[in-house]
């Protein structure tokens, strides 16, 4: 899970393309003549920075449920995490919209796969 910046004006059903595109900022390719001519270039920002996670789930450690047919948003699904600590076990959860029902069902299905 990744924090956006608020500047990427990000509406439901966006591509996956436009969201990483705004995770990842322009790249300025310098040339010998700019460099010569006294361009200055943007400041030192790593392009990964917004790629670090804000949230992150052992998929081992989760289960993985979509909401039944007959409820009032069936494009959602929820992943949920337990946790144990040395004094007692508690659990996150974590609620996902997709655009469609079918789309939820294939998100479910990889995370299902991949654990």
């Amino acid at each position: 899970l990744f924090d956006l910046p608020s500047s990427c004006r990000l509406h439901p059903g966006s591509a996956p393309e436009v969201a990483f595109q705004n995770l990842i900022p322009p790249v300025v390719v310098p040339s010998l003549e700019g460099i010569k001519g006294g361009v200055k270039l943007p400041s030192a920002k790593t392009w990964f920075d917004h790629l670090e996670p804000t949230e992150s789930f052992v998929l081992s450690n989760c289960t993985v449920s979509i909401k039944d047919a007959a409820a009032k948003d069936q494009n959602m699904f929820e992943l949920v995490e337990a946790l144990s600590g040395k004094m007692m076990a508690r659990t996150r959860k974590m609620q996902f919209r997709a655009v469609t029902r079918e789309e939820a069902m294939d998100f479910v299905e990889a995370l299902k796969k991949s654990k």
